[in-house]
């Protein structure tokens, strides 16, 4: 209801409520059916070709949208906004009907009933619609931002790979083997064709990747290919040798130290390191709790599983010390407040709020140690796999460089 964009809050009405108090409104149905929580309100847009309305009819439009959808039993806020090219339509409806209390069920079939209305209006009026509506699935926020921050998403990762198998492929067959050498494997015999790779948990739909990586897509790409250019890939730094194979018989702390030093260097150079990457995609995405675990190993001088096991004692024998002594803090607290001395019961409220965070930092060393557990021994295998990896990128290259000559 900005007042720049709906010249001052002249293209907004209130269905089923009062603009003035809106919000107000649509709380006081809340509370009558008890639904104060979850999802507050939805919101839905409708947007004009540049040029094709005038405000005016615009929000009318909008008004009978919003009353063919919602008008029956939700209240609904419809704003004009004119402070784009498009002139376009935002609502904001209630997810508590005023009707009955039910709550509005947004899915992809009200989806489409609200683009099929839509389109009914605009028809109605002469004005055009999108016939051919592109997918209107949305990218995940933390893709976008990783996207957004040149940083390798799974997509891109794929992506990749598939451009740089394009061309060093003179054929299809050459191209699936390029893409098998590198772990990936493929499913046609779906109604929508997948690709998948062992470190990545789930197939991904090609489609999904871009139009330039269908199936039917790639094939052309493959036979455009310039095949005698020069291929400049990002030269891949050498970090298992650096770091992996040096390590005999490593303690807890060099173990954590390189692995994190080593993930951190993929995370922050994801194209120089895309041998990696998709192996240590799963630490990548953790970065924030290995680190966590690192420093408490490195802070507390733990090498060995034993000592691990030692530290994690001491900290649930001091757990149940300070809670004995919280207890009886609390109990005098009780006795403090019936006989209603303030000072004392600031004091013991000061020490009960001390234990209690005391407490809470040996319950999270705790559960790091739980975690260390865990994760040792996926770190350990996630090691050994980088260093197998390693072996095969230099049996590729040397090949890569022997069939070049």
């Amino acid at each position: 209801m900005n007042d720049s964009k709906t010249e001052q809050k002249c293209y907004v009405e209130g269905l089923n409520c009062s603009k003035e108090n809106a919000r107000d409104n649509m709380m006081a149905v809340k509370k009558r059916f008890r639904k104060v929580d979850g999802i507050l309100a939805f919101h839905g847009y409708q947007s004009f070709a540049p040029g094709e309305v005038t405000p005016q009819l615009a929000h009318d439009i909008g008004i009978e949208l919003a009353t063919r959808m919602w008008g029956d039993k939700f209240q609904v806020i419809v704003a004009t906004h004119l402070d784009k090219e498009h002139i376009h339509n935002h609502f904001v409806i209630n997810s508590v009907s005023f009707v009955d209390g039910k709550k509005y069920n947004s899915c992809k079939e009200s989806y489409r009933l609200l683009r099929k209305t839509s389109d009914d209006i605009c028809r109605e009026y002469g004005l055009s619609i999108i016939e051919k509506p592109k997918s209107s699935e949305r990218v995940p926020y933390h893709i976008h931002e990783a996207e957004k921050n040149n940083q390798l998403t799974k997509n891109n990762f794929m992506k990749n790979d598939i451009d740089e198998c394009i061309l060093l492929s003179v054929s299809e067959q050459d191209f699936f083997s390029h893409m098998q050498r590198r772990g990936y494997s493929f499913d046609f015999n779906r109604k929508y064709p997948t690709i998948s790779h062992p470190n990545f948990a789930k197939a991904r739909r090609l489609y999904k990747l871009g139009d330039d990586y269908t199936p039917e897509n790639i094939l052309k790409r493959i036979q455009q290919s310039p095949r005698r250019q020069k291929i400049n890939f990002p030269i891949q730094d050498n970090l298992v040798d650096k770091y992996f194979v040096p390590m005999k018989d490593p303690t807890y702390q060099e173990v954590y130290v390189r692995f994190i030093t080593v993930v951190k260097t993929v995370k922050k150079h994801p194209n120089s390191n895309r041998y990696l990457y998709s192996t240590l995609y799963a630490e990548v995405k953790k970065l924030d709790q290995l680190i966590e675990q690192q420093n408490l190993l490195c802070g507390n001088n733990i090498d060995t599983p034993e000592q691990l096991a030692d530290f994690k004692q001491s900290r649930k024998e001091e757990i149940k010390e300070l809670e004995e002594a919280r207890n009886v803090l609390r109990n005098k607290l009780k006795i403090a407040v019936r006989s209603g001395d303030e000072k004392e019961i600031r004091e013991l409220k000061e020490h009960i709020l001390n234990l209690s965070a005391r407490i809470s930092i040996l319950r999270r060393d705790v559960i790091v140690c739980e975690r260390i557990d865990n994760q040792k021994p996926v770190i350990d295998e996630r090691i050994d796999e980088c260093k197998k990896l390693n072996i095969r990128k230099e049996r590729n290259h040397d090949e890569q460089f022997r069939r070049s000559r």
